[in-house]
């Protein structure tokens, strides 16, 4: 089973969050986030290799002097043929 750490109560499924990353003045935020989400509470779980993607998107746009963005999360043709492989 696939229960949620947080409420203990529901089931995680697959769905989307929206992540906000905070680092000093610069705020990013990502929409449609692939996440494993909680039925009963909304709580959201990331996958580690999406938390790295997230990272990574975060430290490329503040080292390009963003402030704030929105954006929409988006995978390239070459990650999800990755994700297909056994």
């Amino acid at each position: 089973m696939n229960d949620c750490p947080l409420c203990h109560a529901g089931e995680r499924r697959a769905g989307t969050t929206t992540i906000t990353l905070t680092r000093g003045d610069a705020t990013i935020v990502i929409r449609q986030v692939p996440a494993q989400v909680c039925a009963m509470c909304g709580e959201a779980s990331l996958a580690s290799d999406t938390a790295g993607e997230l990272e990574q998107l975060a430290a490329h746009a503040i080292a390009s002097g963003v402030r704030y963005e929105l954006r929409d999360y988006v995978r390239t043709a070459d990650d999800l043929t990755r994700m297909a492989r056994p």
